[in-house]
């Protein structure tokens, strides 16, 4: 009696479980959940779920490439510019990498050339390691020969160099870097998350 009496209430929750199912769902995806709602009208891609405006990306990526091109054209102009200020002291053969830097990164952002950009990064840490060793060419007193006031104004301009200018090169042209790299790509997310 007790078996017939577990049988018919399993029977009753299968009939109402499956009740349920069928007014909850009336198209059911079949045992696939990826598969297509044939009762929709559009195929939704769910990448279009997270970005409404679509239309915008290109000019999203044309936006990203210009706002970074002209910082990096504004800080290796600035890198240029305090490497001649540096060309005025006794190891001035010291400081050709700031210009030859410099140049290389507005010839890069003018070409939208990754690889110029990867190798103006890799300067850009020569002059750190470079300005480092003439700060203490100057301070350990080897540069005597020269008049005081130079001496100062070459210190000025390597810590000045070291500590602002350098480091705003390097963000820079890094986010043009990665920029140029997803520009060529099309990876949408990366590209978006530059912008910000």
């Amino acid at each position: 009696l007790d078996d017939v009496q577990n049988s018919n209430v399993m029977d009753k929750y299968k009939q109402y479980t499956n009740d349920e199912d069928e007014e909850a769902d009336p198209h059911p995806y079949d045992d696939d959940e990826q598969s297509v709602n044939s009762q929709s009208l559009t195929l939704e891609n769910p990448y279009d779920k997270r970005h409404a405006h679509r239309q915008n990306i290109d000019d999203k990526k044309l936006d990203a490439l210009k706002k970074w091109k002209s910082r990096v054209r504004f800080w290796s102009i600035l890198l240029i510019l305090c490497s001649g200020v540096l060309m005025y002291s006794d190891i001035w053969y010291a400081n050709l990498v700031g210009f030859a830097a410099g140049a290389l990164a507005l010839y890069g952002t003018q070409k939208e050339n990754s690889e110029f950009l990867f190798v103006y990064l890799v300067l850009l840490f020569l002059e750190l390691l470079k300005n480092v060793g003439v700060f203490f060419y100057f301070v350990s007193g080897h540069g005597k020969s020269e008049h005081p006031t130079k001496i100062v104004l070459s210190c000025i301009f390597v810590v000045v160099e070291e500590i602002v200018v350098v480091p705003g090169n390097v963000y820079n042209t890094f986010r043009l870097y990665r920029t140029i790299k997803y520009h060529q790509s099309d990876d949408l997310d990366e590209t978006l998350s530059n912008w910000q």
